[in-house]
């Protein structure tokens, strides 16, 4: 594992939970999140790295390297949220093998049995099973993929997925694939990309091109841990004693660093003539890249939504190596063309795994042309990892921008496709502080034992979404929300005060080159460092569904929240356009912006995280507090001070003069419902 972190003892934990319930009755509350107006909406899930990495299971619940227990649980709250199919990022096994591959399919059952889809891609952990003999065929388990996942061919029961499609590229069969789903309402398409090596490569010296000529004359090179290798001799001159070992640098010249593997690994042990390799047998994007555009053409496609998977990420967080290669840098001329084929196909999400924590960021190809949000996904294995330096990614972070990050929990993902609109929410454990391997999940203070599942209380850890008729805006943090406006039909909205006051910051670790001057700072240039968390504000919209009681059309509102923070936002200013035709209750509060709780319209202020309603006849002014809100007549709007995300409408008839019953002032502080 890379990287150090704080680690909380099992009093830790319990103080924290002692904290939780005492903060629950005083004014202080957790909430689920904003009202949504919903439609027709379904679901898909998401769940990334399923790997048992030990040999021990003394519970026998996690068979082949395959951590079976957590992968059932999080697939229990799928079926319990009634989601239409999963769709798992990789890694589902360790040490792959086609028994692995054979139980996490039986570990999938109970998804098949509740009729939802299970779509899994492979990871780079699928490709290792010759590396603990697990692969005797040297095939790299790409059949036995095949026969345990028939559903990513098509064949099979698929759960209602239509309109299958793979690259016309005989070793992708099954591994890269796309389908869709739809209902009356709402449609996606799953562009799922392998790019992990299919098939082993035989190379004999004798023929291999990069055998140095002078050096290899005469047979005197070998394989050597994906080294070729050679023995010094009189005649190459006194460089070496005659037989040492050595090999070609990057710099050309000869080397005898093996970086101590020798030590390990003897010459006399591993070198070879002949060697079977996996590397080289990859199928990058760029090699994919013309099913990849025509499968997310949007004007061909069919379908209002379309996300692509991987298991590697554009951009890792812990990982160098990634979708394009060993770093974000990697086939930079093949970058460009699939970030655009996105962007200009509405892709607003790239959805991966591999670092084993969860992160969300804008992310730009390398001329800064096009960008998508990737989504890193919380895994559900015995490993986690830490955040790793930037200054180990080849110089690609600045084409990053953070979002959201949180680090050694498990945890799996909902998107609820409603139209036009994505609503995607995480689901953590409450309290993240596990360890991995031996130690997994919390070293001597597990409550149920080392290497036993732990009891878990998953919570909604954040909230993000989009709409394909709405926008999209970036606030760094001390910026202004003031920049939120968008517009459909007759109806405006726009935020009219606001500042994304978050200070939070992500995990990178700090890194200072001190220029061999340590005692003199002014030199010292800052390799890595944490980088703050930014806000990514997207908009949406309903056409008005019921004009007589709403004077606009729905507006819908994510991103203003932090990881952690229940659904609580910053203060803001909300403010639209009414439609003041055959409107009723503008003297007394009965009519203002509302949100959708419990399948009614409720006046919006009543959903705040505290603050006191009051109702305001006249423009907004900088001098009212959290809970008021009002209407304008001179601008025939109306606006409102809001500290959540939802759905708002104006709506007329809701319940007048909020926050007053029986003469009494009622204090909010539930915050909105959904």
């Amino acid at each position: 594992m890379n990287g150090t972190r704080k680690r909380f003892n099992m009093a830790g934990r319990l103080a924290l939970a002692a904290m939780i319930v005492t903060l629950s009755f005083t004014t202080m509350v957790f909430a689920e999140g904003g009202g949504r107006y919903e439609v027709n909406p379904w679901s898909f899930g998401v769940m990334a790295d399923t790997q048992w990495t030990v040999d021990e299971d003394p519970s026998g619940e996690n068979p082949e390297y395959v951590s079976a227990a957590l992968a059932r649980t999080f697939q229990q709250q799928f079926i319990n949220a009634g989601v239409k199919l999963v769709v798992q990022v990789g890694d589902l096994t360790d040490r792959a093998g086609d028994e692995g591959f054979v139980a996490r399919a039986a570990a999938a059952q109970p998804l098949l049995d509740a009729g939802i889809g299970f779509f899994p891609l492979r990871g780079n952990h699928e490709t290792y099973g010759y590396l603990y003999g697990r692969d005797p065929d040297w095939n790299v388990n790409v059949p036995g993929w095949r026969a345990a996942f028939p559903q990513t061919q098509g064949m099979g029961t698929v759960y209602g997925a239509t309109n299958f499609s793979a690259p016309d590229i005989d070793d992708l069969a099954g591994l890269s694939y796309s389908f869709d789903y739809a209902n009356q309402t709402g449609s996606a398409r799953f562009v799922i990309v392998d790019v992990e090596a299919t098939r082993f490569i035989e190379s004999q010296i004798l023929s291999d091109p990069s055998v140095d000529p002078i050096y290899g004359a005469n047979d005197n090179a070998w394989y050597y841990l994906g080294w070729i290798v050679y023995q010094w001799k009189e005649e190459f001159g006194t460089t070496f004693e005659p037989g040492t070992w050595f090999r070609i640098s990057s710099s050309g010249s000869a080397s005898t660093n093996f970086y101590g593997f020798e030590n390990y690994w003897p010459f006399a042990d591993y070198i070879a003539k002949a060697k079977y390799d996996i590397s080289g047998t990859e199928y990058w994007p760029g090699m994919q890249q013309e099913w990849i555009a025509e499968r997310l053409d949007k004007s061909t496609r069919g379908t209002e939504h379309a996300f692509v998977f991987s298991h590697r990420g554009l951009m890792g967080a812990n990982h160098a190596d990634g979708f394009f290669g060993s770093s974000p840098a990697s086939k930079a001329a093949t970058q460009t063309p699939f970030y655009q084929s996105l962007m200009e196909n509405g892709v607003r999400y790239m959805l991966s795994g591999h670092d084993h924590l969860h992160n969300r960021a804008l992310v730009t190809d390398p001329t800064g042309q096009f960008q998508v949000q990737q989504i890193i996904h919380m895994a559900g294995s015995t490993k986690f990892y830490a955040a790793a330096a930037l200054d180990g990614f080849s110089g690609a972070k600045p084409r990053e921008t953070q979002i959201s990050q949180e680090l050694f929990n498990v945890g799996y993902y909902v998107y609820k496709i409603d139209g036009p609109r994505v609503t995607a929410t995480y689901y953590g454990d409450r309290v993240n502080d596990y360890q991995d391997n031996e130690e997994y999940p919390d070293g001597d203070d597990s409550i149920n034992g080392k290497l036993y599942l732990p009891p878990l209380d998953f919570i909604e850890k954040e909230s993000y979404g989009y709409s394909t008729n709405g926008r999209q805006f970036l606030v760094a943090q001390g910026g202004s929300y003031a920049a939120v406006e968008d517009t459909f039909g007759k109806t405006r909205a726009r935020i009219l005060a606001g500042k994304n006051n978050s200070t939070s910051t992500d995990s990178t670790p700090e890194s200072i080159d001190d220029n061999d001057t340590p005692d003199d700072p002014s030199d010292d240039v800052v390799l890595s460092a944490p980088r703050p968390l930014n806000k990514v504000v997207n908009t949406g919209w309903v056409p008005n569904p019921d004009p007589y009681t709403l004077k606009s059309d729905i507006f819908s509102l994510w991103g203003m929240s932090e990881l952690g923070a229940g659904g609580m936002t910053d203060p803001y200013v909300l403010s639209m356009s009414v439609d003041f035709k055959r409107m009723n209750g503008l003297g007394y509060g009965g009519i203002g912006i509302a949100t959708f709780v419990d399948g009614e319209w409720v006046t919006a202020v009543r959903e705040n995280f505290g603050g006191t309603p009051k109702f305001v006849v006249g423009p907004y002014k900088p001098k009212y507090g959290l809970g008021t809100y009002g209407v304008d007549p001179a601008t025939k709007t109306a606006w409102a001070v809001l500290n959540y995300n939802a759905d708002f409408a104006v709506a007329m008839d809701v319940e007048p003069v909020p926050g007053k019953a029986n003469g009494n002032t009622v204090k909010n502080g539930n915050g909105p419902k959904k």
